[in-house]
């Protein structure tokens, strides 16, 4: 079998070759084959080699962590990041409410914030969604604001020691 000038090939192989991680799955093959071959040289074997890219394909799971307590008049911010899922990952409020001066924002990725200023004191029990293109994740939390120590609202008084 003639493959170019003066280029013979007498047997071919081929491999297949994965470093797939744990817990990954594979969701695209790449296959290349490479010939640099001059002019006048015979081949006695031609490997090909096919290059499996892993993409990250898993749903958001959720961390283990709480919100920090805020203060009113206090800025407020926490970040989190639910590595490994796929990016981007979007996150909203399924139900509840955010303490009045919060807002949810994606910051990049799969990361998530809440941040503001707090304006009501109070407890506050919300569920957020962490979704992706492979699924969602909800997550029920719950974030209390308090008042600053000497400072009263409406009417009462929290003592912070």
């Amino acid at each position: 079998m003639s493959t170019g000038t003066g280029a013979n090939v007498s047997k071919g192989l081929g491999y297949a070759v994965l470093d797939n991680p744990a817990g990954e799955n594979v969701s695209k093959a790449l296959a290349y084959a490479v010939l640099d071959l001059p002019p006048g040289i015979n081949v006695s074997k031609a490997v090909a080699y096919a290059v499996l890219d892993a993409n990250n394909t898993n749903p958001p799971v959720w961390p283990s962590f709480t919100f920090a307590s805020g203060m009113v008049g206090t800025a407020y911010s926490q970040q989190w990041d639910l590595t490994p899922a796929a990016s981007p990952t979007t996150y909203t409020l399924q139900s509840g409410s955010l303490p009045p001066g919060l807002s949810l924002t994606n910051v990049a990725g799969d990361i998530g914030q809440l941040s503001g200023t707090p304006t009501t004191a109070g407890t506050y029990s919300f569920t957020l969604r962490a979704a992706n293109a492979y699924g969602f994740a909800d997550r029920a939390f719950t974030l209390t604001v308090v008042t600053p120590s000497g400072s009263s609202g409406g009417g009462a008084w929290v003592y912070i020691c």
